[in-house]
């Protein structure tokens, strides 16, 4: 799981600075851009008052239920190594 985070961390690094580029070099369209930019924070933050206390559950249960999985395959592993062919 901590692959993942980092990679998803790394992830919104690069699309962030990407977009603050973009967002620098947009000439005339930078008006727009920062008032499209206005419209999205305000429904992402609506949408993260609404839905953020079912979010963290969610995650968590994914969290549990993928080291599970995980703690079996190696499991399973180590059993199918124990076996002579």
């Amino acid at each position: 799981m901590q692959f993942v985070q980092m990679a998803t961390l790394h992830a919104l690094l690069y699309a962030s600075k990407a977009y603050s580029y973009a967002k620098n070099n947009s000439g005339p369209l930078k008006p727009k851009v920062e008032m499209i930019e206005g419209t999205l924070k305000t429904v992402v933050d609506e949408t993260v008052d609404k839905f953020g206390n079912r979010v963290q559950p969610f995650v968590k249960q994914v969290s549990t239920k993928t080291k599970n999985l995980s703690t079996e395959v190696k499991t399973a592993g180590l059993e199918m190594n124990n076996i002579n062919w």
